[in-house]
């Protein structure tokens, strides 16, 4: 015990006061703890020093048997590190992100003919997905949506080009019904159907603001041309369109995208959410839940939380708005506190 004690004292003389990684080891060698430092050298003595342990750091101490560091150039580095070396390892007396079930997406097949659909199993292969959503529901609406206003094909059937060029397909009752546009047999043309297509992603990724628009064109282009049974149509598209906007549209203040953080505590237990704004409809929602080890200040929980949602729904955007600052703030963002209003 003496020896371990001495090697501890040996090593925190020789620790830098530079912002990095540390990583406690066990007598088996194995990494028990990570964590990350503006000044390596005053917040591991910290751990060491007996006045400012709880009972759960206690028991981390009493664990180390070796310990190693990392020096990086910022805080953000060392931040980034760390959560690295978290997912790695796992190790024991680190926060723990649980393993949710798996929320929804919508996917946007790479086929000839694309099929779009809900799905929890994501193979990036087979399409481009959007998503997740928290809330099964949002999913529904779009899809209600998308196929009132075009009518793709949700068929499995195998089409390419030249299986439809050479009139191997035939229509379904979907195309009788008025619900598929019989892209199998070419009733429509690739262009259209790929039109389509792109129109519905752009709803998806919450610019359904944009195809308004150009229905109103239409609408009045129609009008003007006195073909007004093509002009109803369209404008009973538009009026959908209109419909869903209002169930997903939470604030017309901001244009552009943003990202909404939400953090509760329950116990041990910290719940941190998200919200992907676009042009001030919904498009992305997630929550991950995690698990406490060593009474971590809701600072750090709130900055990990945000990295892991972030890289979980592809977000890429520049504002945040958050219900408190993060301990770490990726200099690229623009950080607000949501105290009031939208």
């Amino acid at each position: 015990m003496k020896q371990k004690d001495e090697h501890i004292a040996l090593l925190l003389k020789r620790i830098p006061e530079n912002p990095g990684v540390y990583q406690y080891f066990n007598t088996d060698g194995q990494i028990i703890y990570v964590g990350k430092a503006k000044n390596l050298h005053r917040r591991v003595n910290s751990y060491f020093q007996k006045d400012q342990q709880t009972y759960k750091t206690k028991q981390l101490v009493k664990h180390i048997a070796d310990i190693k560091y990392i020096v990086v150039d910022s805080e953000q580095d060392a931040f980034l590190l760390e959560n690295n070396l978290i997912k790695q390892h796992q190790p024991h007396y680190n926060i723990l992100l649980k393993d949710g079930k798996s929320y929804p997406s919508i996917c946007i097949t790479k086929e000839d003919y694309p099929r779009i659909f809900k799905t929890r199993t994501i193979d990036k292969k087979i399409g481009d997905f959007f998503g997740p959503f928290s809330y099964g529901n949002t999913v529904d609406l779009f899809l209600e949506l998308i196929h009132k206003l075009y009518p793709i094909r949700t068929c499995k059937m195998p089409l390419t080009k030249d299986s439809v060029t050479k009139q191997k397909h035939k229509v379904c009752l979907k195309y009788h019904l008025g619900t598929c546009c019989g892209i199998c047999e070419n009733k429509v043309s690739k262009e259209i159907y790929n039109e389509w297509i792109s129109q519905a992603k752009k709803i998806i990724q919450g610019n359904a603001h944009e195809i308004e628009k150009d229905l109103q064109q239409k609408m009045l282009t129609l009008s003007e041309q006195m073909k007004y049974e093509q002009a109803a149509i369209v404008k009973e598209k538009y009026e959908l369109l209109e419909r869903f906007r209002s169930k997903t549209v939470i604030t017309n203040t901001k244009a552009g995208e943003i990202d909404v953080f939400g953090y509760a505590e329950d116990g041990e237990k910290v719940y941190i959410s998200i919200l992907h704004l676009n042009n001030g409809s919904i498009v992305q929602g997630q929550t991950v839940e995690y698990r406490k080890q060593l009474d971590e200040p809701k600072e750090e929980m709130l900055a990990f939380g945000m990295l892991e949602l972030r890289e979980q729904i592809g977000s890429k955007t520049k504002e945040v708005i958050v219900p408190f600052i993060p301990d770490v703030i990726d200099e690229n963002l623009h950080v607000n506190i949501a105290n009031s209003g939208d």
